[in-house]
């Protein structure tokens, strides 16, 4: 047994060199005449000793648990095998980092994570989400999980990880990487129509007849509304927007514990599509043909058809032009009632008032409905634009916003039904004007006037009176809302120059006679201001705004040159069918 003598002589400067996850390096300084050592560590588990005949002055202890404190004591042993008085030093081994760090899931706003955890420790975990190099939310957790809400969609985000011990130590961090789904990404999943994006679905496809066209199924999944939206419009059925799944929920009341069971499913709106998103994908996911289908079936079932579609999570969108060629329409306006004729046109050649309606933050008014009421006449109402009480217009949209809708009201000729006596194009700005000023500033350069509807004007009036419009404006507020502050709409009329008519306010009304004055006003811009709104010639100020065109791609300007070579030449349509097609005019006529 080796003695303890305070004449031996300790080890000095005794010292951690490094430490590891399952090792410890130590040094000192070797005493005179002393080339033996002996190292005694334990922990709170166990003691192990051992011992150095060496002449180095260092040692790496290897085998140690990670995350876990201990301590060293050294002493000096003599030729004589007396042992000095001992030293000693504590060091805690690393935590081990976390094992397969990975993305278990991503959505639009939010990225869940997981992790495995060794060790012989108990520890806590601390996981930051940074984004360009700033942290944006960090947690600590202590179970093998974390879900990080609230994220912007379309970004990407690095995840660090470390273990943390009670005592501080931490480990080395585990990093991995993961992208927030853009809004249309997270859509066109959920209604399987990504491997038609973008403009990939035909004419053709939609048409194909299979055992979807000719059931009458009721659709059964989120991926089934756009074909079922699809094959009602196609024949021209008046209740396509009105597309929403049936599940399972009947058996799944019949089994809930009203006691013990919470109710938040009746209010989950994730497993419902608002209308105007289905319209919005399948207008991205389709080619050029089968957008004029649509907008052509779309016009006949006096739905509003798109004008501007936004080009989803970016701020750009894309007029419309080329979709709404096949548009023809016939009316006949009260100037021509005496000479009992008719117009009948291209609605892209034709030349109307367009009077738009945008809203300017929260709005306690629904301008949609409003709308409705105010194109329809009062034998018939109809749904021109989709509004919060139609079937599943509550929905939160998820990519529609931006997007400008068009209707027409068009007169028939009698007096006693039609709401306005001359033709009339009506746009429908969806969403803030604020977050789409390029979509605002369009329809203010190429409206006759523009309706704002309002809650609180605030310090964004100014947005008002910057776009350089051309249009009339008309401020549309609600004075039973609670923010509304009526001074600062003075302040805001005076500096936009507007007048007493231009400032439409529903009191304590009901929505029947406020239509009424809002027609009353739309009938005055129509029949006294000379300007009309031609959408072939509305492209040259989406060019100057930025906007894209359907028509600027090279397959139809290609075609529309084409089809110019073929009929420069005809001046006379008439003559020339008689001319050309001999055996289709008069023989064909008498033999008919």
């Amino acid at each position: 047994m080796l003695l303890v003598s305070t004449d031996i002589p300790a080890p000095s400067g005794i010292l951690v060199q490094l430490i590891g996850t399952s090792s410890v390096t130590l040094a000192w300084e070797s005493p005179d005449n002393i080339s033996t050592f002996e190292l005694t560590y334990y922990d709170t588990a166990a003691t192990k000793t051992s011992t150095i005949t060496t002449n180095d002055t260092a040692i790496e202890v290897e085998d140690l648990c990670p995350g876990t404190e201990y301590t060293f004591t050294l002493v000096s042993i003599s030729d004589n095998e007396k042992r000095s008085v001992g030293v000693e030093v504590t060091a805690c081994t690393r935590p081990v980092p976390p094992e397969n760090f990975k993305v278990e899931g991503v959505s639009t706003t939010s990225v869940t994570l997981i992790w495995d955890a060794s060790g012989c420790e108990e520890n806590k975990f601390h996981v930051v989400c940074s984004h360009n190099g700033k942290i944006i939310q960090e947690e600590i957790k202590e179970s093998r999980t974390v879900v990080f809400r609230d994220l912007i969609p379309g970004k990407k985000y690095s995840f660090h990880i470390t273990k943390v011990l009670p005592n501080g130590n931490r480990s080395k961090e585990a990093v991995t990487y993961a992208q927030t789904k853009t809004n249309i990404q997270s859509l066109l999943h959920d209604l399987g129509l990504e491997q038609y994006y973008p403009n990939k679905l035909s004419l053709s496809d939609v048409l194909q007849i299979d055992k979807r066209s000719v059931t009458d199924e009721p659709a059964m999944s989120l991926s089934s509304l756009p074909w079922l939206f699809l094959k009602k419009l196609m024949m021209v059925n008046v209740t396509a927007r009105s597309v929403k799944y049936s599940s399972d929920e009947i058996e799944d009341l019949q089994s809930l514990d009203l006691y013990n069971d919470t109710l938040d499913f009746l209010n989950d709106q994730n497993s419902s599509v608002n209308p105007l998103d289905i319209v919005t994908a399948l207008f991205l996911c389709a080619d050029g043909f089968l957008q004029q289908e649509m907008v052509s079936k779309m016009s006949m079932c006096q739905f509003s058809v798109p004008l501007l579609i936004p080009k989803c999570d970016t701020q750009q969108c894309m007029y419309m032009l080329w979709a709404m060629r096949d548009i023809v329409k016939k009316f006949r306006p009260h100037s021509l009632l005496d000479s009992k004729g008719f117009v009948e046109d291209r609605i892209v050649h034709s030349g109307f008032p367009l009077v738009s309606f945008v809203r300017l933050g929260d709005c306690s008014i629904s301008k949609s409905q409003i709308l409705n009421k105010l194109l329809s006449n009062p034998q018939q109402y109809h749904d021109t634009f989709v509004h919060h009480d139609m079937d599943c217009g509550d929905i939160p949209r998820k990519i529609s916003n931006g997007l400008v809708e068009m209707g027409w009201y068009l007169p028939c000729g009698n007096k006693n039904i039609d709401v306005f006596p001359e033709p009339v194009a009506v746009a429908n700005l969806r969403g803030d004007i604020q977050t789409f000023e390029t979509q605002y500033s369009f329809l203010c350069q190429t409206s006759t006037a523009v309706f704002v509807f309002f809650d609180n004007l605030d310090t964004n009036y100014k947005l008002l009176t910057n776009q350089h419009a051309k249009a009339q404006f008309f401020l549309v507020g609600n004075v039973q809302s609670k923010k509304i502050d009526l001074e600062q709409l003075k302040r805001t009329a005076s500096e936009m120059s507007l007048k007493k008519n231009n400032i439409i306010l529903k009191n304590n009304q009901n929505d029947a006679n406020f239509v009424k004055n809002l027609h009353s006003v739309v009938n005055h811009i129509i029949n006294n201001h000379g300007k009309k709104a031609c959408l072939e010639e509305m492209d040259t100020i989406a060019h100057e705004l930025g906007i894209q065109v359907d028509e600027d791609i090279q397959d139809c300007q290609k075609a529309k040159n084409n089809a110019h070579v073929l009929t420069t030449n005809i001046k006379e349509t008439l003559q020339f069918k008689k001319d050309q097609l001999p055996l289709q005019g008069q023989i064909w006529k008498d033999l008919a």
